[in-house]
Parts: C-alpha cells; sequence; structure tokens
C-alpha cells in the first residue's frame, strides 16, 4: 500500500472506521488514553492499523490534530502489520497490553518513544536504521519470530535516544538483532527470556553495538542460543549475574564479546551459569572482572570455559567462593593492572596463563583442579605471588619457565617451595624458575633457603640435563664435595685430609730412604757415605713432610720443597707406593683446587 493511501481518507474510509476507532480520534485529540478494559486477548476490540499511522504522524487530509502526550492506547488487537517505515512521529507512542498480528515495520522511521509494555508482536518486529528520540520500552512484552524469520526483532543501525528496555519478564521467541545499533542510555534486558527458534545460530547478535549507559541482562535473564557483543562499545557495566546461557549447540560459544571496549565492570555471579564458552579475546575492560560463584557448565570445540586471550583489565579479576569451570580457563597475553584472584575455586580443566601481565598480585589459594590438570604460566609477570600448596598438590603439570615474580607471601615457605617446583615438565630442564624463585628468596633475606634452591636446580640438571660424559664426571665430582660450587667451604675436609694424609706418608718414606733429594749429586754422596744431609751440603733445604705435602698439593705454588725432594726410584716395593701416593695427592690437588677455585668465582660472579 501507498504513502498516499495511508493519508488521504476518503469517505468511503471514514465511513468503515469502527466505533473503537472513532473512540481513539477523541482520545488522541485530548491526549487521552483509550482503554478496552478488556484482559483476555480474544476478546480484544480491534483498531485499524491505518488510522493509527495517521494519527500518529499526522499526514492525512482530516482535521484531527494529535495531542503533545501522543497516542495512548491499552488492550487492543491490531490484525494487519503496523506500518510505520519511513514515517515521522512528533510524539510518543503508547500500546499498553496490544497485540500486533502481523507484526511492525518502523524501519528508517523517526520516532520520539515507543512504548509497548505488555504487549505481544506475532512477526517480524522491524527497526533497521530507525531513529528513536527517547526510549524503546517493551518490558513484559512477546515477540515471536514468524514462518520466514529467525529473528523476532531486528534493529541493525538503530539510533535510540534513551534506553532500550526489554526486561522483567520480557519474553522472545525468535532471536533479537542490533547490529551496529547505537544506545544513548542503558540497553536493559533484566529477567528476560530469549528462546530463538531451531536451528538458529544466536539469541542476541549485537555486534558493534555502542551502548553509553549499562547492558543488564542479570536477575533469571536467560539466553537458549549465542549471544554476539563483538567490537561492542559499552560506557558502563556489563552486567550477567544469576544470568543463564547457552550455546547454539554443545561445545559452543554462548557469550562471544571478543574486542569489547568496556568503561566499567563485568559482572558474572550470584551462580552465573554459562552451558558453553565466554569469550573475551581482545577486550578491554576499564573495571573489574567478577566471576565469583560463577558456574561455567561447558567449553568450547578446543576445550576453553573462559577465553581471556590478549585481555587487559584495567581492575581485578576475581574467580573465588565456588567458582566453578568444567575446562580450561585462558588468560594467554593478557594484562591486568590489578589482582588476580582465585580463591576457593575448582577448575576441572588447564589454567593457561603464558605471557600473562599481572601489575598487583596473583592469589591463588585453596583451590582444587581436575584430574590431569596443566597450569601454565611461562613468561608470566607478577609483583606479588601469594599462594598455598593445597592449590597444587592434584596437578599432573605446572609449567612457570620464565615465571617472573618480585615478592612472595605464602606460609610454610621452606616445605612448599621445592614441591611447588617439582611440577614443573617431567623431562624438561629448564634453569629459570629456579633462579627466579632464589633471587626472591634472597631478596627476602632467606639466604639458607635460596641456596638450597640452587642445589636442586644442579641435581635437576644432572639427572635430566643433556651433558658430556666428562661433564657429568665434573657436575657428580663438583656435587658430592662442595653442593655444586654452592657450599665451597665443604671442600675443606677433603683437602684437610689429603694434607695431613700426605705428611704421614711422605714423612714415612723420608724416615725410610724413600723420599730423597732432586739433587743426584748429594743423593749419592748421601747414600753412599750414609751422611745426613748437614754433612753433604748444610745449605740445601731442609725436608718438612708437611710443606712437601702442601707443595705437591696446590698447583703453580713454589715452596721450595717438590723441586728439592723427590720419591726415590725404585719401581717395586714401599717406594713404588710412595711415587704411586705422590702422583694421587698432586692429582688430588688439581681437582680439589680447582673446585674450589670454581666455586668461589663462580658465588662471586652470581653476587655480583
Amino acid at each position: 500500500m501507498t504513502k498516499d493511501w495511508y493519508d488521504n481518507w476518503t469517505d468511503e474510509d471514514l465511513k468503515a472506521l469502527s466505533e473503537w476507532d472513532q473512540k481513539l480520534i477523541v482520545a488522541a485529540r485530548k491526549g487521552e488514553w483509550l482503554e478496552s478494559g478488556i484482559t483476555e486477548d480474544v476478546k480484544k476490540p480491534v483498531l485499524t492499523p491505518r488510522l493509527i499511522v495517521s494519527l500518529a504522524t499526522g499526514q492525512h487530509n482530516q482535521d484531527w490534530t494529535l495531542h503533545p502526550e501522543g497516542l495512548q492506547i491499552s488492550g487492543f488487537f491490531v490484525p494487519e502489520k503496523l506500518n510505520l517505515e519511513g514515517r515521522v512521529v512528533l510524539n510518543g507512542i503508547y500500546m499498553i497490553d496490544c497485540i500486533f498480528l502481523k507484526g511492525i515495520n518502523c524501519n528508517r522511521s523517526h520516532l520520539q518513544t515507543l512504548y509497548l509494555r505488555y504487549s505481544t508482536v506475532n512477526g517480524l518486529f522491524e527497526l533497521i536504521d530507525c531513529h528513536i528520540s527517547k526510549d524503546l520500552d517493551l518490558r513484559e512484552a512477546t515477540l515471536y519470530a514468524d514462518e520466514e524469520n529467525i529473528d523476532c526483532l531486528q534493529g541493525d543501525l538503530l539510533r535510540v535516544g534513551g534506553g532500550i528496555f526489554l526486561s522483567e519478564g520480557f519474553h522472545a521467541y525468535g532471536a533479537i538483532r542490533l547490529l551496529n545499533s547505537d544506545i544513548f542510555g542503558n540497553f536493559d534486558l533484566n529477567s528476560a527470556h530469549i528462546e530463538s527458534g531451531y536451528g538458529a545460530s544466536y539469541s542476541v547478535h549485537a555486534n558493534g553495538i555502542k551502548v553509553n549507559g549499562n547492558v543488564v541482562c542479570n536477575n533469571g535473564f536467560r539466553a537458549n542460543s549465542t549471544i554476539f557483543l563483538n567490537a561492542a562499545n559499552i560506557t558502563g557495566q556489563l552486567d550477567f549475574s544469576a544470568a543463564d546461557l547457552h550455546g547454539a549447540e554443545e561445545n559452543d560459544t554462548c557469550l562471544y564479546c571478543d574486542g569489547l571496549l568496556l568503561g566499567g565492570d563485568i559482572f558474572m555471579v550470584e551462580n552465573f551459569q554459562s552451558h558453553g564458552s565466554i569469550s573475551f579475546i581482545g577486550a578491554n575492560i576499564g573495571g573489574n572482572l567478577e566471576l565469583n560463584t560463577a558456574q561455567l557448565k561447558g567449553c568450547n570445540e578446543y576445550g576453553v570455559s573462559l577465553d581471556c586471550e590478549k585481555t587487559y583489565v584495567k581492575g581485578n579479576v576475581f574467580m573465588q567462593k565456588g567458582f566453578n569451570a568444567f575446562s580450561d580457563i585462558d588468560f594467554s597475553s593478557a594484562r591486568i593492572d590489578g589482582n588476580l584472584t582465585i580463591f576457593q575455586a575448582h577448575i576441572n580443566g588447564d589454567f593457561l596463563a603464558s605471557n600473562l601481565k599481572v601489575e598487583n598480585s596473583i592469589i591463588f589459594a585453596q583451590n582444587t583442579f581436575g584430574e590431569m590438570s596443566y597450569v601454565d604460566l611461562r613468561h608470566a609477570q607478577t609483583d606479588v605471588l601469594e599462594d598455598d600448596l593445597a592449590s597444587w598438590q592434584n596437578l599432573e603439570v605446572m609449567n612457570i619457565n620464565g615465571f617472573q615474580y618480585n615478592r612472595l607471601d605464602r606460609e610454610n615457605r621452606e616445605k612448599t617451595l621445592l614441591q611447588w617446583l617439582k611440577l614443573l615438565p617431567k623431562g624438561q630442564y629448564s634453569p629459570q624458575p629456579y633462579e627466579q624463585l632464589a633471587q626472591v628468596l634472597k631478596n627476602d633475606g632467606f639466604l639458607d633457603q635460596a641456596k638450597s634452591l640452587l642445589i636442586e636446580k644442579e641435581k635437576h640438571l644432572f639427572k635430566i640435563g643433556e651433558l658430556g660424559t666428562m661433564q657429568r664426571i665434573w657436575m657428580w665430582i663438583s656435587g658430592l664435595i662442595m653442593a655444586y660450587g654452592y657450599r665451597p667451604i665443604q671442600v675443606m675436609p677433603y683437602i684437610i685430609f689429603i694434607l695431613i694424609l700426605g705428611e704421614n706418608v711422605f714423612h714415612q718414606g723420608y724416615n725410610h730412604g724413600y723420599i730423597v733429594p732432586s739433587n743426584a749429586r748429594v743423593a749419592i754422596e748421601m747414600a753412599k757415605n750414609s751422611k745426613n744431609l748437614k754433612q753433604v751440603m748444610p745449605s740445601y733445604t731442609k725436608f718438612i713432610p708437611f710443606i712437601y705435602s702442601v707443595d705437591s698439593f696446590i698447583p703453580f705454588v713454589d715452596l721450595d720443597q717438590e723441586k728439592n725432594w723427590m720419591p726415590h726410584g725404585q719401581k717395586t716395593g714401599f717406594g713404588s707406593l710412595i711415587r704411586a701416593y705422590r702422583w694421587f695427592h698432586i692429582l688430588c690437588g688439581w681437582v680439589l683446587s680447582s673446585l674450589l677455585v670454581t666455586a668461589l668465582a663462580g658465588l662471586v660472579k652470581k653476587d655480583n
């Protein structure tokens, strides 16, 4: 039907108007409500949709001046589509508890207020590129999609100067589509139920939506298919408290907020339930992300229940007080300016947080994991790590290679640190987790614990590291004698023992003539005439067993003993034993001295 037909009323058209139509004209002039007083749907009187359009727009050839209060109608039946496409309505339309049998078309129209509380719309409600200066109010209304559409409301590019209210018992039996729409106030779906039809891939599709207030989907809000809020720009809060979300299919995502720009907090509390994955990939959240008591009962095809990869949270993240995740939690490459608190939570899958950056604290306490769960904190960063051993006990693997933190806040520190590191991936060696933890302990004044940890690092390297044969032998000796160089003082008893043993062996050798001057002339003269040293050459260096032991033991030291005295050349008997022991003595000197020097040099380097 043409616009001219709507606007030009003939005498025959006027005669065809019903008694209720005539009453509507009078009420519209006076700014009064037209109420049928009938609550039963099947008995509601009929109003002519053409008349409603003419009165609302003022585009007609009759003396029907609409009062500034607008059209105010309650309890009527509209049998044909209410067609306001392309129209300008200067006053509000208030139609309470009405039934629209064949939908409403407001595409490309300009409206003031559209108030359809308690009403029922059968068929598509079209609001594409529509401009509403104030509110779109559908509280406690019911929308039904027709056979040709999965949507019951289409509002792509909709502009609303106030708020949109699909709340307080609002029911939609079909999907809601609001692509790239713009709402100056709140988008309120409090306690709404959206039941998209069979095969629909979404319940709410609002990618690119801009909301200058809050988006409220709480207090029993339920959607049986996916909600899309990708690239949405929301100035206020996003509230899903006590909501119940479902994906379009099993192992599907029930909420997409990828690229979301949010000025306030996200609330998924009060036993919020999701039966699919929740995705905040690349989102920018200006406040907190709160999931206390949330029940994430599903996941996507990749086994992820909550995906916050590359998400930025300006406030804190809370998952506590009974938070439960059916599968994996992913905070890879995310950034949190406040704290990450996971307390009294259960994660049945993996916790993936590689390259996560938390400016303040990671608080992880009194949590449980499912069997075979895995924690990935590779190259994550935080200032303070606060945890407890109980939270990690039933983990299969915990990868903390590259994880950096400045302080630890935990009780029973001594008992828990090594247990924590035992969860590193089996068969892999990385020194960084040990060195990071040792540095933090050292900074806190726990020097003995730090040293013990570094010793464990070397034990781990010796056990699974890729070492050559000589490296492994050297490490074995170093570990046995002085704890891989971290306790160099332990080598001193070995050195003292060898020196004293050498003193005794060399003393006995000298007394029995098996240690002789290295000067051949002096040695021959002494042996030939059975003279003592003073008789042969009074100026010759006197043999002192302990000094000889030290001179032979320490490399690159010359105490005038080793070069002036030597074992007898006898190749058998006691003389050969003295010679063999001297070589053993020299070898021990090289090994133990090298170990001591290496250890001391290494400690100086570590301290620097």
